[in-house]
């Protein structure tokens, strides 16, 4: 797999799930982050770099700190980052990939009512009369 473009420079915990996600800086200078259950996340607005930057932990050119997950660390691109986790890939310590997580039980669905609040039926169509002859009007065609 290819190596990904953007070296990753810290982590950050995703916004939507909480989980690790890699930092990296785009070549116009903006963070963004990939998250592995979210994808990439890019917060363009003032307000969402300064999101990045408050928490953040930036480590740079220097080598990862210890709690740094496997992937983050060893600068995996995020498709080598899902499939891995999808197959419970080893990580070095902090959150387990996301991706092995079980999803949340859903709420059964409530059966259909019992015509209670249904709709009236549509009304039986109207049967309609045969025309008939006029006395006077044989020259004109109707049916018989």
């Amino acid at each position: 797999m290819a190596k990904q473009k953007n070296a990753n420079i810290g982590m950050v915990p995703c916004a939507m799930c909480g989980d690790h996600a890699a930092v990296r800086r785009n070549r116009s200078g903006k963070l963004y982050y990939d998250c592995i259950k979210h994808g990439r996340i890019t917060p363009n607005t003032a307000g969402g770099q300064d999101w990045v930057l408050e928490r953040a932990t930036i480590w740079g050119e220097q080598s990862p700190p210890a709690s740094a997950p496997r992937w983050i660390a060893e600068q995996w691109p995020w498709g080598r980052a899902v499939s891995d986790a999808a197959g419970a890939a080893p990580y070095n310590g902090g959150n387990p990939p996301a991706a092995a997580a079980q999803p949340p039980a859903q709420e059964p669905i409530a059966p259909r009512s019992t015509g209670d609040n249904l709709p009236p039926p549509p009304p039986a169509p109207v049967e309609r009369e045969k025309p008939r002859k006029v006395v006077g009007f044989d020259f004109l065609p109707f049916g018989d």
